[in-house]
């Protein structure tokens, strides 16, 4: 069986980033965040680590990098990591009208990630833009 040419399509993606930290449990302090000891004077438990989120929204490519229509797309890919320019993680949204994503349970770290859109010949777009976000 023949392999179909690669084609290259433009990746018109304008990908938005909001991050959310979110605390991964509550209780076990006061309205100033701090931790209480109990009445009886054993230590106080540690507090719940925190993890974060990240949610990305993008609009979907509509032409192929040679101007024609894009009819075959197949999906999204965000690759991510915590160096610049080296994405340890991939995820494939494999749905051509899928929109948005959201990263969830996130250690604290920054973050780097760029999306590719790719069809159904597995052909994948140029990168977005790379993004980074920091959660703390």
């Amino acid at each position: 069986m023949a392999k179909s040419p690669r084609k290259k399509f433009r990746l018109s993606l304008c990908v938005s980033l909001v991050a959310m930290a979110m605390v991964a449990g509550c209780g076990g302090g006061n309205s100033l965040g701090e931790a209480s000891a109990p009445v009886d004077g054993t230590p106080a438990a540690a507090p719940a680590p925190s993890t974060g989120s990240i949610s990305l929204a993008w609009v979907a490519p509509q032409t192929n990098a040679d101007g024609s229509t894009l009819t075959d797309l197949a999906g999204f890919r965000i690759y991510y990591g915590t160096a610049s320019g080296s994405y340890s993680q991939v995820i494939t949204i494999s749905s051509p009208i899928a929109t948005r994503y959201t990263i969830e349970n996130l250690p604290p770290s920054t973050y780097y990630m760029v999306l590719k859109a790719f069809d159904t010949n597995n052909n994948e777009s140029q990168a977005s833009a790379e993004l980074s976000k920091t959660i703390n």
